[in-house]
């Protein structure tokens, strides 16, 4: 069974290239199938101005017929295997799982295509309809009626990742880049081992006893000695195996020895006379010097000791919610809680846009500089929360409650569920509780607040041992 896939990097379909993709595959129809088509009609059509009882070539009729059904044919099962039809293949979209992130077989796409079929039915509006639903999917995967029966996602895989290949493709090249190295290695190190073994042989059969380990010439460099060259031919760590260092027990450590011929010719050295030292006056008294304790050290402390001060109590967040006004709990990533009524811009020195009046500003603390001046907006209304990346360098990712991931495209509103986390750079937040007003449980770290209907920081607050209690 498939594991399910990751939408980290993957950008949705834009809806001008899925267009142009049916286009595309519309016209390969028609030049295939409609010129024989055109050809047996337009004739006959002609004669039977003169004749009617003249009828169209049935041979070409025939072979546009055949043409029909083999293209269709190769663009259902060209979809079902591969994700692909002739245009979205020219257009660098592909049609995946929504759940594997393969493509989604032949009976899938017969599903896609039937939906389709029924909701053309309707003259115009039915078509229209198709093509317009992936704008009202709120998840921001661009899922019209006909993905979600079938369960499927249109990728862009010119400007995303393309999940189908990017998992096998990444590791087959570490899984190679890993085995290259440990060959190498191994080669290298057992050339090592080998020479070393057939010098040491070499030297015991010339001096006509066991093969030892050589001892290292006097002046000469030490010998480098490599214990991991049977682990890395063996790809395995045997302790037993490892080569040992032979020391010598019965070598006596080198004495100097006095040299007889250097005392013959000098003789005894007399010892040096003894010099009387002279006696060292005492030294002088002084009072004893007392040292005050300040009144503050207290009785029996060590006035020395580091004082470690009581932590200080975190601010509570502030609480913005309005009784008429929609809002959202988030945790961001860097331990605050913030109240968003309205819309807050976040990013390293957030400002607003000409003519643009958000709510609040949200500065974060990126000294790695991975979070734009301006990088998102995070906002609240009616239908929820949402967010809009706001052409940020290194984008923005939302993980849904399930694990599915979103990348947002440029200036799209995606919409958050209570749970979602939304990471952009090395920064992220969480949406903690939604509400309507000052309704309902707010979830705040460890505790559960319950806000009265009044709202704002005067409305009465009550705090329990609950952890993540909701609603």
């Amino acid at each position: 069974m498939r594991s399910p896939m990751s939408m980290f990097r993957t950008v949705p379909a834009p809806m001008g290239r899925r267009l142009l993709a049916y286009l595309v595959d519309s016209l390969v129809l028609s030049l295939l199938a409609g010129v024989p088509l055109l050809l047996a009609l337009v004739p006959a059509a002609a004669a039977q101005a003169e004749d009617p009882t003249v009828q169209p070539n049935g041979l070409l009729v025939a072979l546009a017929a055949v043409l029909a059904l083999a293209v269709g044919g190769f663009q259902w099962w060209y979809q079902g295997t591969h994700g692909w039809t002739l245009g979205k293949r020219l257009v660098g979209i592909r049609t995946l799982s929504a759940e594997t992130g393969r493509p989604i077989g032949m009976v899938r796409v017969l599903v896609r295509y039937l939906v389709i079929a029924g909701c053309s039915l309707v003259p115009v509006v039915g078509a229209a309809l198709v093509f317009l639903s992936p704008f009202f999917d709120a998840t921001g995967r661009r899922q019209g009626w006909h993905d979600r029966a079938a369960g499927d996602v249109v990728l862009d895989v010119w400007n995303g990742r393309d999940p189908s290949v990017a998992d096998e493709s990444t590791t087959a090249s570490f899984t190679s880049r890993v085995e290259g190295m440990l060959e190498v290695d191994a080669s290298a190190a057992g050339t090592r081992r080998g020479a070393r073994a057939e010098a040491a042989e070499a030297a015991a059969s010339a001096a006509g006893g066991p093969a030892v380990a050589a001892a290292p010439a006097p002046g000469a460099p030490p010998t480098r000695i490599d214990p991991w060259a049977d682990a890395l031919a063996h790809r395995t760590l045997d302790t037993e195996r490892l080569p040992t260092v032979p020391v010598p027990v019965d070598t006596p450590f080198p004495v100097a020895q006095p040299d007889a011929t250097v005392a013959q010719v000098v003789g005894p050295v007399p010892a040096p006379p003894l010099v009387p030292t002279p006696p060292t006056p005492a030294a002088p008294r002084t009072a004893p010097v007392t040292t005050s304790i300040p009144a503050w050290a207290g009785a029996g402390e060590d006035v020395e000791s580091t004082r470690m001060s009581l932590p200080r109590p975190a601010p509570a967040p502030a609480d913005r919610r309005h009784p008429d006004v929609p809002w959202a709990d988030l945790a961001l990533s860097d331990g605050r809680r913030v109240t968003v009524a309205g819309t807050a811009l976040l990013g390293r020195n957030p400002a607003p846009r000409a003519g643009e009046s958000p709510d609040m500003l949200l500065p974060v603390i990126d000294m790695g500089r991975s979070v734009s001046k301006t990088h998102l907006a995070v906002g609240v209304d009616v239908h929820g929360p949402w967010v809009v990346d706001r052409r940020s360098t290194n984008g923005t990712v939302v993980t849904l409650f399930d694990g599915q991931q979103i990348l947002c495209a440029p200036e799209q509103t995606v919409r958050l569920a209570t749970g979602a986390t939304v990471s952009f750079g090395d920064y992220a937040f969480t949406v903690l509780t939604v509400g309507q007003g000052g309704e309902g449980p707010v979830v705040v770290e460890d505790e559960r607040v319950e806000a009265s209907g009044s709202g704002g920081a005067g409305g009465g607050v009550r705090a329990s041992g609950a952890r993540g209690a909701g609603a």
